[in-house]
């Protein structure tokens, strides 16, 4: 190399250094005018060019210099981080490992090929080539951040909070990194030590407004969402224009259950920030809450939602899958709520009953942090693949590998759920179990019991995908666990009537609360009892009993009970009802079964679309649909009527345990069947295609 390629190489290199891109791709440029293909210059200007997004470029330029570099770890380290920014993820691995064949410890090639290692779910791999890469740089932030969550991963929980120790310590007093750990904390469920992080990012600066806004999302998923209002507003005085604060405003006002002004500040947001399908996503789950929504204006915005955000399908992919109309079907559940969630309760007892030389079930799992319920998944599971943390096409591709016949979706719009994987035609047919429509094209079914719309409802106004009708229930109730005997009934104890709810805030509209403070003024000397998340919080409890007022309910009359966070399923309120009231438009399938199971009938609206219509579906299964009404006023009186004859509410208080272990949905061995004639008619369909 003459002195003078040498000092334009030097200066090249102090400006790549520097931050200085543009003079440093002239001056490679300069270099290789001299000398073409000059291997260092090629080298440097490809690294350069890569960090420019330049990947076509960079890569021809890697490929011609790349040979002759030797073994240069350096060099096939570039190259690599280069073919995955161009999405050649396969020989990028390649190459990382052959920088590791030159050079068995070299740092960049250990924990870029852990992290890619961990994308694919190697997590064994992942913490093996992090350990190495620990043993020669302890104090390595980066490694040690993905070292917990590679521990995390594998349930190896103490090891993964250590690691995310190491981390915070190895970022000293860097706020940013500090807070980049608390964040990953809070992603993965480990609330109280993402929040000392949050504290601690904050005690270096104290205006720091990631760590401000992670805070108050620790604080909303601890339920203390006074704090975490008054931490958006302090975030909100640094950066009054930052969209994700206000989706937090809104987000709290949503779960005080305050939603219509929660979704308008959720649509003004989607509107200013149209590329953010997250807000958009948000908004979504919330219009489930709405009345207005029942129907076709939500089938709108889903559709909506899938246009502006779903990847366009170029080309349909070729599938492996075996045409065969009768041979043993491949069927696959995607969601993130394989835990201690709802979906245990409709879905474990199907599962677990399912003829596995008809069925070989396949989860896809998302859950980010694991526990008794999730293992009990992975037993019934004939195979388990955590997908948490990986991108949709990347799931795509596994579930192609895997030859899914037919893929279910079992959660719909639920955070942390990779929706996004239908969009790819990861299989054949694909299905959801969802209670609305998804508006997504790529789905081609939706399941649910025979009166999951209603009767003369245009179908194609309300669901995006074809109805799959079952013969009974549509899901396999599990009670919960050691359930005491049904108790007499309250009201013959306490000399009166009690209505009562459990679920979430944000089901109970205005119109609900209108409908409520109705029935209460028609059932003399009545009280009522509401249990909901977030009503432990004061801040919450004031805000709904504001609006429960201004509905007409007298605060008097009304007892408010949060729920316990540990407990996914509080059953002991029901000793307390007499008759329960099942909000609307969106019932809730859990409770309406833990009522029934307790000895509480209860009343529901049944309106247009699956969502609606649920709790007419879980009546109807026990022989008690006339509780369902069709209009607020059907509601109301339907309410009322129940309450006055206390020996018929005590007579069916004593026998409704009995009617749900007759019904349907306790026959686990029938509706796997259900679902099995329906998984082998839309693969006979497709198979005759």
């Amino acid at each position: 190399m003459t002195a003078e390629l040498s000092t334009l190489l030097r200066r090249g290199l102090a400006a790549h250094e520097g931050n200085r891109p543009q003079e440093a791709e002239k001056l490679y440029r300069h270099v290789l005018d001299i000398a073409p293909n000059h291997s260092e210059a090629e080298h440097l200007l490809a690294t350069l060019l890569t960090k420019q997004g330049q990947h076509r470029e960079a890569l021809e330029l890697f490929e011609s210099c790349i040979a002759r570099m030797g073994a240069n770890p350096a060099a096939r380290c570039n190259y690599a981080i280069a073919l995955e920014a161009s999405g050649n993820i396969d020989r990028a691995i390649d190459e990382f490992r052959l920088a590791l064949s030159y050079h068995g410890d070299f740092p960049t090639a250990l924990f870029h090929l852990a992290r890619l290692e961990k994308a694919r779910g190697n997590y064994g791999q992942t913490i093996d080539l992090l350990g190495r890469m620990l043993n020669l740089h302890n104090g390595n932030f980066d490694a040690f951040l993905l070292f917990g969550e590679a521990l995390n991963a594998l349930g190896q929980y103490e090891a993964a909070l250590m690691a995310f120790e190491n981390a915070a310590e190895a970022a000293k007093l860097d706020a940013d990194k500090i807070n980049r750990v608390g964040a990953v904390l809070l992603r993965l469920g480990h609330i109280d030590a993402a929040q000392n992080l949050f504290s601690r990012a904050l005690s270096i600066h104290a205006d720091h407004v990631p760590s401000l806004i992670n805070l108050a999302m620790s604080l909303i998923a601890a339920g203390r969402y006074q704090h975490a209002h008054d931490v958006l507003e302090t975030a909100h005085s640094h950066a009054p224009d930052l969209p994700d604060i206000e989706a937090l405003f809104a987000d709290i006002l949503i779960r005080s259950g305050d939603t219509v002004n929660g979704v308008a500040r959720l649509a003004a947001l989607v509107e200013k920030n149209p590329a953010r399908s997250d807000f958009h996503a948000r908004l979504l789950s919330a219009l489930l809450y709405l009345p207005q929504f029942d129907g076709p204006e939500y089938l709108k915005q889903a559709r909506q939602w899938a246009r502006s955000h779903l990847p366009p399908l170029v080309e349909p992919p070729r599938y492996a899958n075996n045409k065969m109309p009768d041979r043993r079907l491949r069927i696959g559940w995607i969601s993130p709520d394989f835990r201690d969630h709802p979906l245990h309760a409709r879905l474990m007892g199907m599962a677990r009953h399912h003829n596995r030389n008809e069925i070989e079930l396949f989860i896809y799992s998302a859950v980010t942090r694991h526990d008794d319920i999730t293992r009990q998944w992975q037993i019934v599971a004939d195979s388990w693949r955590d997908i948490a943390g990986q991108d949709a096409e990347r799931i795509a591709a596994r579930i192609r590998k895997d030859r899914i016949d037919i893929l279910v979706d079992l959660s719909g719009f639920t955070r942390d759920h990779p929706i996004e994987v239908f969009a790819h035609r990861a299989a054949p047919v694909q299905a959801t179990f969802h209670h609305a429509s998804t508006g997504i094209a790529h789905i081609d079914y939706i399941f649910g019991h025979a009166d999951m719309v209603a009767p003369g409802a245009p179908e194609n106004r309300i669901c995006s995908e074809m109805l799959h009708r079952l013969p009974h229930a549509g899901f396999a109730y599990t009670p919960p666990e050691n359930s005491p005997a049904t108790g007499p009934l309250p009201a013959l104890l306490n000399g009166y009537l009690t209505f009562g709810f459990t679920g979430t805030l944000p089901r109970i509209s205005d119109a609900v609360l209108n409908c409520w403070a109705r029935i209460m003024n028609k059932a003399a000397n009545s009280k009522m009892i509401i249990q909901a998340d977030g009503l432990h919080d004061e801040f919450i409890r004031q805000n709904f009993l504001d609006r429960a007022r201004q509905a007409g309910l007298h605060a008097d009359r009304i007892t408010c009970q949060g729920i316990d966070p540990d407990k996914i399923r509080n059953t002991a309120i029901f000793d307390q009802i007499d008759v329960g009231l099942d909000a609307f438009p969106a019932n809730n399938i859990m409770a309406g079964c833990d009522m029934l199971w307790h000895g509480v009938p209860f009343v529901t609206l049944a309106g247009t679309m699956p969502a609606a219509r649920c709790g007419l579906g879980i009546l109807a299964d026990v022989g008690l649909d006339a509780l369902a009404a069709e209009t607020h006023n059907g509601y109301v009186e339907k309410a009322v009527l129940l309450g006055r004859d206390l020996d018929a509410l005590s007579m069916i208080r004593r026998t409704l345990r009995d009617r749900v272990l007759k019904a349907s949905m306790m026959d686990h061995r029938l509706i796997a069947g259900d679902f099995e004639q329906a998984y082998r008619e839309i693969w006979r369909r497709w198979c005759a295609q």
